[in-house]
């Protein structure tokens, strides 16, 4: 029961996120995302390569950000840093929970420390496999850390620039960063009253627009990793990469 609370304690924070960070060139970019079910599907085909037995979905390719200049950046610059020796890895020194530490490039992606950007296409995956990709990268301890995870939802809308769209993120720290939608841990509420959780839908952020919505769970989305740094996870509940 406490752990049905601490969700639905997520929740109402995810709402109070979206409303202070909306502006009129976000609002916008949302409701055309919206209308256009975020990417378009019609101008873009989705490849399909084949690995094994298995099939993997690479995303779209980058399309061009587009920035207003009346508002206030909500994820300068300024408010990231680097792991020592580790380009591979952003700190996020402007969240609640300092030290935030997050991978660079989306799954599948790869940084190209030449041209300091990630390059290639994320793979998408529907959200039941996305709790045990961390499982890999804790294995080899990724830039010599174990315990990566996949956020919350109002961990991954701290990496929205909602000033900007496609992609709506810094695209200074996160070069190469795809516009497209990105999976949380959560599963998504169907009655705040109740408690009850849906077993068909979770969240995720739209990083064309930088909206969050509710998907169903069949949905391919992309994946970044995050690490609580050395102050500990600010969202604490039991649901981290766990399935309802």
């Amino acid at each position: 029961m406490k752990s049905k609370f601490l969700i639905i304690a997520l929740v109402s924070a995810v709402a109070l996120i979206g409303l202070s960070a909306c502006s009129d060139n976000s609002a916008v970019n949302e409701s055309a995302a919206t209308e256009s079910g975020g990417v378009n599907e019609t101008k873009v085909a989705l490849d399909v390569a084949a690995v094994g037995e298995e099939a993997v979905v690479v995303a779209p390719a980058l399309a061009t950000q587009i920035c207003g200049t009346e508002s206030t950046p909500t994820a300068p610059t300024e408010n990231y840093g680097f792991v020592e020796g580790e380009e591979r890895i952003v700190v996020d020194n402007g969240y609640k929970r300092k030290a935030t530490m997050w991978m660079r490039c989306a799954l599948g992606q790869k940084w190209d420390s030449q041209n300091k950007t990630c390059t290639g296409e994320p793979k998408l995956f529907a959200w039941h496999e996305v709790h045990q990709l961390a499982a890999k990268y804790n294995e080899e301890e990724f830039g010599g850390l174990g315990q990566w995870r996949v956020p919350f939802l109002p961990e991954l809308m701290t990496l929205r620039e909602t000033n900007c769209s496609n992609p709506a993120m810094n695209i200074e720290v996160f070069a190469g960063a795809p516009a497209v939608f990105f999976w949380s841990s959560m599963p998504a509420v169907d009655d705040l009253t109740k408690s009850e959780f849906s077993k068909d839908e979770a969240y995720g952020t739209d990083f064309v627009s930088g909206g969050f919505r509710r998907e169903k769970i069949s949905k391919l989305g992309a994946v970044r990793l995050m690490h609580d740094g050395a102050e500990g996870a600010a969202w604490q509940s039991p649901f981290v990469n766990k399935e309802p």
